[in-house]
């Protein structure tokens, strides 16, 4: 994906025919650091907005909670940018397509993350080769707490390799 210029964005810039509009028009007027987001269709285009939303907002979230959102790899993108700016303390994805590749991405985010705590990807799809690439990121980050992978589909192979994080890392 190429760098997008993202610029601050205005309530008005949201579009007004998604379910997600609303949501999104309270949340960038909020000074909440929560933001519940579930079950708003946000999807991928929906995860562009509430990325411009956190960097605009300049602040730490206490939650974010996008589950059940129809978010697929294109909108792991805009919340892997997120991650990497260290903008979330506690996310909830779960219910998403994200995948082995989206996973990929959420890995590379979280290598260089000091601020996330808490990581919710139950029933994301995601299969060995992602989890293997989430354990071998989270091996050179120390404060993740608590990882979630219910419901996926991971084998033998990446449970191993989740085993052997959870071994070395002593803060999961």
């Amino acid at each position: 994906m190429a760098k997008e210029k993202v610029t601050m964005l205005c309530p008005e810039e949201i579009p007004a025919n998604t379910r997600y509009s609303v949501a999104l028009k309270h949340l960038a007027q909020s000074d909440d650091s929560v933001a519940k987001l579930s079950f708003q269709e946000l999807g991928d285009e929906g995860c562009r907005h509430f990325y411009k939303i956190l960097s605009a907002s300049q602040r730490v979230w206490e939650f974010v909670d996008i589950s059940c959102n129809n978010i697929g790899t294109f909108g792991t993108r805009w919340i892997s940018r997120s991650l990497a700016s260290g903008s979330i303390r506690n996310l909830d994805i779960s219910a998403n397509a994200i995948g082995d590749e989206g996973c990929k991405i959420l890995a590379e985010a979280l290598v260089g993350n000091r601020t996330l705590r808490n990581l919710d990807l139950h029933a994301c799809n995601i299969r060995s080769p992602g989890a293997i690439s989430l354990a071998q990121a989270l091996f050179q980050n120390e404060m993740l707490q608590y990882l979630n992978l219910r419901a996926n589909y991971v084998c033998d192979e990446g449970a191993s390799v989740l085993a052997r994080l959870v071994r070395a890392n002593t803060s999961l």
